[in-house]
């Protein structure tokens, strides 16, 4: 391994090295009296010789107010930015990139309990209560479906509430869920709406198993045979293919006709090649 090059001391443009920080890195001191992190390739390669203060024109944001942040003193600065310590109106401090707070769509406004207030608006007040139900797969059910349809950073939001997909407002409140849906509930079920266009409340929500809620996706592959239509598990079922196997066929380009009627030699270690 080689030695690494000292650099202290050495002066590149604006910059002086001041010390060795790790991992290639090297703390450095502008003639404005500002500190930058550099690697060292970038120095012996005249790729940075400033601060940035030669090339923008500085920013002091200082005392400056962003949504519920207020800037206290400028932190730190490195070759991604420059960083700034900020308290927020709930009393946290937080250190934020300049570029973070300068952008006016999509900046950042708070340490962080903006967004979760945001969030928690939609969610109903007996959220926490103390119904003891907050590890049951009942109450999974029940969170996942609010969180579905009111939480933009849910992974199925788009889905449900960005489609108008809505809680009622009756069993954003726990409580009234269970008293509405807990005695036909059974362990393993999920909830399913009757009417896909409609939202979630008592007349148009059941229980169902996995299979049913398989067959009601809208991403299912509908497969017609003789005339009538089938989810690739109803024609798994009816003609007793293994789903996997009768879902390789279609997606490999078999006719529908020769993905059914084509007798599974092992059903274990079937290559179905074709």
């Amino acid at each position: 391994m080689s030695k690494r090059l000292d650099l202290v001391g050495k002066i590149f443009g604006k910059l002086t090295v001041i010390k060795y920080l790790g991992k290639s890195k090297w703390l450095c001191k502008c003639i404005c009296n500002d500190f930058v992190e550099v690697r060292a390739d970038v120095l012996t390669r005249s790729l940075k010789t400033s601060c940035g203060c030669d090339s923008v024109k500085k920013i002091n944001l200082n005392g400056k107010a962003f949504g519920r942040l207020i800037v206290i003193k400028l932190d730190h600065k490195n070759e991604n930015g420059t960083y700034w310590l900020c308290k927020c109106e709930c009393g946290n401090e937080k250190v934020i990139k300049g570029t973070s707070l300068l952008n006016k769509d999509k900046g950042t406004k708070s340490c962080g309990c903006l967004t979760k207030e945001t969030c928690s608006k939609n969610l109903p007040a007996h959220r926490n209560a103390s119904h003891r139900m907050s590890k049951t797969n009942f109450y999974g059910v029940w969170n996942t479906m609010v969180m579905r349809c009111t939480n933009p950073n849910s992974k199925s939001y788009e889905r449900y509430g960005v489609k108008g997909i809505l809680v009622c407002e009756r069993w954003r409140a726990f409580q009234n869920f269970y008293d509405d849906m807990f005695l036909t509930y059974k362990k393993g079920l999920s909830i399913d709406r009757i009417n896909g266009s409609k939202g979630y409340y008592f007349e148009n929500c059941r229980w169902v198993d996995s299979k049913v809620q398989a067959n009601n996706t809208k991403s299912n592959h509908i497969l017609k045979y003789k005339g009538i239509s089938y989810t690739l598990s109803q024609a798994s079922e009816n003609f007793n293919i293994p789903y996997d196997t009768l879902k390789r066929r279609i997606y490999k380009g078999w006719s529908i006709s020769e993905a059914i009627e084509t007798t599974v030699i092992n059903k274990v270690g079937e290559t179905d090649d074709h």
